[in-house]
C-alpha cells in the first residue's frame, strides 16, 4: 500500500470524532488532487489491530459515465463501492470518478467493514455497496431502498454527525415544550426528486406546497420550497402564484414547531426524518410513493412514533383536523418518536449493521 501522508482512522469507529472523519475525507481529496494518491493505489484507511486486518481505500473502478456517457445504470455504478475481503486487508474500491461527497459517504462503509471483518473471518469474497441516494433497485448494501430492506445500513450523516451529537446537545440546551410551540405544520426543503416524475406536478413535494398554500389551509401551515432548482417554468409560476417559495431556513427551525412534515426527495429524506423525530414535535410523514425505507424504519410504528399520511395526500386535511382536536394524543406520539430517536446511538447502530453485511455476503457470493 502507498504511503502518501494520509493518517488512517483508528480501529475503533465508535470513537471517531467528526473532526477526524472529515480530516480523513479532506486528506484523501487533497492527495487525489495533488497526485500523491494516484488511481489504482491503495491507502490504509482504518488501522488494523490485534491481528485484525486493516481497511484500505482505492480508486480503481472505471468511471462509466465518463467512458460511456450518462445513464442511470452508469451513474449508479459510479456511486458504488466494491468491498473485497482479502487475506491481508479489507479493500474498499471506489470509482476513479468518485467525488469528495462519495468519499465522505464511504466513511460509514469503512467503519462497518472494520467491525464486520473483526467479527467474521471472511476471505476471498466481496460485496457491493451503493453510496448514492438509493440502491438502484439492486440487492446490494445501501442507505435507502424500496425493495431490499435486508441490506440497509445507517446513512452517512448518522455516522459523520455521530448520531447527531451536536443537534442532540442543542435540543437539550434550548428545549421548548410542545404546548408552547408554533402549532402550524412546518416544512422547508428543495424540490428534490423531480426526475422520478413524468409531470412535476405529481411530485410529492410540489403537491405538499400547493396543498398547504391554498386559502383554506394557509393559516395552518408554514410550508414552502426553499429553491426553484430544476422546476419547469409552468410549475414555478404555479408555485409563485400561491406564495410557495421562501428563503432557506436553518434545519433546526423544526424545534420551534409542534408539527413537522416529512416527505421523500430523491429517496428517503435521510437527515430530515430522523431530526424531526429527535426534535420532539409530532412528525406527520407522507408515505413514500415509491416505498423508500431506511435501516431503522422496521422498528418504527405509524400512529405510535409518527402520523402517516397517504402518498397522494388525500387524507391530509382529515388527519390535520384530528391532530388539532386530539393535541394530547399528538403530544404522546411526539414523545414516543423522540424517545425512539434518542435510543439509536452510534455504537448500537454500527454493531447492528454487521448482520446486513453478512446477509449481503451470502446473497452476493
Amino acid at each position: 500500500m502507498i504511503d502518501c501522508g494520509i493518517v488512517p482512522l483508528s480501529p475503533t469507529p465508535v470513537d471517531w470524532t467528526d473532526v477526524e472523519m472529515w480530516g480523513f475525507v479532506n486528506a484523501v481529496d487533497t492527495a487525489r488532487q495533488s497526485g500523491t494518491l494516484p488511481d489504482g493505489q491503495a491507502v490504509v484507511a482504518v488501522r488494523g489491530e490485534g491481528g485484525a486486518r486493516p481497511v484500505a481505500l482505492e480508486f480503481s473502478r472505471p468511471g462509466k459515465v465518463a467512458e460511456f456517457g450518462w445513464s442511470w445504470a452508469n451513474h449508479n455504478y459510479d456511486e458504488q463501492a466494491e468491498v473485497l475481503f482479502q487475506q491481508d486487508a479489507v479493500l474498499v474500491r471506489l470509482s476513479t470518478s468518485a467525488s469528495k461527497i462519495i468519499v465522505s459517504r464511504c466513511i460509514v462503509i469503512l467503519a462497518i467493514m472494520r467491525l464486520f471483518s473483526h467479527k467474521h473471518d471472511v476471505h476471498g469474497k466481496g460485496v457491493i455497496c451503493s453510496l448514492g441516494d438509493s440502491d438502484g433497485d439492486e440487492p446490494i448494501l445501501s442507505f435507502s431502498s424500496k425493495a431490499h430492506g435486508d441490506f440497509l445500513l445507517p446513512d452517512p450523516y448518522f455516522m459523520l454527525t455521530r448520531s447527531y451529537e451536536r443537534e442532540r446537545g442543542l435540543l437539550a440546551e434550548d428545549w421548548q415544550p410542545i404546548e408552547e410551540r408554533d402549532a402550524r405544520m412546518y416544512w422547508r426543503g428543495a424540490p428534490s426528486g423531480l426526475a422520478k416524475y413524468a409531470n412535476q406536478l405529481d411530485s410529492q413535494r410540489v403537491k405538499l406546497v400547493m396543498m398547504a398554500n391554498t386559502p383554506a389551509n394557509r393559516l395552518n401551515f408554514n410550508v414552502r420550497l426553499a429553491s426553484r432548482s430544476g422546476l419547469d417554468e409552468d410549475v414555478t409560476n404555479a408555485l409563485e402564484a400561491c406564495d410557495g417559495f421562501s428563503a432557506p431556513e436553518d434545519q433546526m427551525e423544526i424545534s420551534r414547531y409542534a408539527f413537522n412534515i416529512d416527505v421523500d426527495g430523491v429517496s428517503s429524506s435521510w437527515t430530515g426524518f430522523f431530526l424531526k423525530l429527535l426534535a420532539g414535535g409530532t412528525v406527520v410523514k407522507i408515505a413514500s410513493d415509491a416505498g423508500y425505507r431506511q435501516w431503522y424504519y422496521t422498528a418504527l410504528k405509524p400512529w405510535v412514533h409518527y402520523v402517516e399520511v397517504a402518498p397522494d395526500l388525500a387524507d391530509f386535511s382529515s388527519i390535520g383536523r384530528m391532530l388539532t382536536l386530539r393535541r394530547d394524543w399528538a403530544a404522546e406520539v411526539a414523545e414516543a418518536g423522540r424517545a425512539f430517536a434518542l435510543s439509536l446511538d452510534l455504537a448500537s447502530q454500527l454493531s447492528g449493521a454487521i448482520s446486513a453485511v453478512q446477509r449481503a455476503v451470502v446473497r452476493q457470493n
